[in-house]
């Protein structure tokens, strides 16, 4: 992405939460903020990049809009997957998610789950003082 006087320039749809990470980033990015029905394939002309959540594909259109992918050259996703992308959102520029990012936690749940039935930890739980 080119580094003008500002940095690159994100067309960016996630959370406010987040913003303040990217605003205060190193590469001094350009931020272009998504508007609330604003479709995320229909970035500015200016923008160089997609930051979004996967979600924001879901209402995609099954054709290309006229002119992808504009000047988009990386797309980035804050989820785990891509099937919500369109096909024609993959011509173009580079596609990255948080492939994953979700495999410590589940591992944790599975091992969890194991141990406590295993060990009968289920039948210990006291849902009432009756119980104890």
């Amino acid at each position: 992405m080119t580094q003008g006087a500002g940095g690159p320039v994100l067309f960016y749809g996630l959370s406010d939460v987040e913003l303040p990470r990217f605003e205060n980033h190193e590469t001094a990015p350009v931020l272009i903020r998504k508007g609330a029905d604003q479709p995320v394939w229909l970035p500015p002309v200016e923008a160089e990049a997609i930051f979004s959540f996967a979600k924001a594909w879901s209402n995609a259109p099954k054709e290309a809009p006229a002119g992808w992918p504009f000047n988009i050259r990386f797309i980035q996703l804050a989820s785990a997957g891509v099937d919500v992308l369109p096909q024609w959102a993959w011509e173009g520029p580079v596609v990255a998610c948080a492939r994953g990012i979700t495999a410590e936690p589940i591992a944790e749940y599975v091992v969890t789950a194991v141990v406590r039935d295993s060990k009968r930890f289920s039948g210990l739980i006291c849902s009432d003082a009756a119980q104890y």
